[in-house]
């Protein structure tokens, strides 16, 4: 029984803490103030109207005495430490207004007995009813800790189907909006990237990259001796992802010169050691080749959305690449 008290106090906590609702798991030690209000009120208040007015009627004469209301209201209301509480005090005062006298032939244990009868039925009283009524608080945390449980978890189904409500819609928008590449108008461009027309050549390798790529960045770099020049990017004025790119040449002691020119290897970011050759320069870059297998530039993927990086990518990149020979060979 503890430790499912235990382990529901810890729940609730941590329900309460999800939720944003003050923490107050668990039972209250010590008893409200509204108790101690009723206790000045109802025990102390009348006590010393009995102990300061001569007309006030003599509480430890009546009976029932007067201080049972008190004690069996509190221990009811708001479980055994007020309970104790209210008769503790309801004895002080009882002492202080005065024990009635011992009796004529009364023998000093039943003197005893009859002034301290009433005062340990006040104790048991609040420790007895005061635990009744501590079984209905606690069961009332306990509906009240699962309440908030239900409302966390209804609040978290409720974020995640508007969460997701909003993926599906986002995801409908970029379906809806997202423009699938024509074959057609792809092969028309890439077989005019072979064009002598330096106008016609750029426009077509704009046109390649946009329908086989979307939106990304491509830059195409043409070999200078032993130095890889940057000659276009595609989209104009979109910036260099790092400075390596940036820079606008690449020398033989670069790590991605090296694996394009010296080692003819394609390089995607999907592939561990791929990636460190890009050193942040792209995502993916492919070496333009002639027909004797000599490097004439590199081909270099420079950003792309997530969806264009698969197994294809560099495939792709490559068949841009192939049909860009042409035109390296006659620069």
């Amino acid at each position: 029984m503890g430790r499912e008290n235990m382990k529901q106090n810890e729940g609730g906590s941590s329900v309460e803490a999800a939720s944003g609702l003050p923490d107050s798991s668990g039972l209250p030690v010590l008893p409200p103030a509204v108790a101690i209000l009723e206790i000045l009120l109802l025990i102390v208040a009348p006590a010393l109207l009995d102990h300061l007015v001569p007309a006030f009627p003599s509480l430890n004469d009546g009976q029932p005495h007067f201080f049972w209301l008190p004690v069996l209201l509190l221990s009811m209301q708001y479980g055994p430490v007020s309970g104790l509480l209210a008769a503790g005090t309801a004895i002080i005062f009882s002492a202080f207004l005065g024990w009635p006298e011992q009796e004529i032939g009364e023998n000093h244990f039943s003197y005893l007995l009859r002034i301290w009868l009433q005062p340990v039925l006040w104790l048991a009283a609040a420790i007895i009813l005061g635990q009744f009524r501590l079984r209905q608080i606690e069961r009332k945390e306990a509906l009240r800790q699962e309440v908030l449980e239900l409302r966390t978890q209804r609040q978290a189904i409720a974020d995640h189907a508007r969460n997701l409500r909003q993926r599906c819609e986002l995801l409908e928008r970029t379906l809806a909006t997202r423009a699938d590449p024509d074959a057609r108008r792809l092969l028309t461009a890439m077989g005019r990237l072979q064009s002598t027309d330096a106008p016609l050549a750029a426009a077509a390798f704009h046109d390649a990259v946009r329908l086989g790529f979307g939106d990304c960045v491509v830059s195409l770099w043409v070999r200078d001796n032993d130095v890889l020049r940057l000659t276009d990017r595609q989209p104009e004025g979109a910036e260099a992802r790092s400075g390596l790119a940036d820079k606008g040449s690449m020398g033989a002691g670069e790590a991605l010169h090296t694996a394009i020119v010296a080692q003819g290897r394609r390089l995607s970011v999907l592939v561990p050691g791929d990636e460190r050759d890009l050193d942040g320069a792209g995502v993916a870059a492919t070496p333009i080749m002639d027909l004797d297998g000599s490097v004439l530039g590199m081909l270099l993927l420079e950003r792309a959305s997530p969806a264009q990086l698969d197994a294809t990518t560099t495939l792709r990149l490559g068949a841009v690449a192939r049909m860009l020979v042409g035109r390296l060979r006659k620069t």
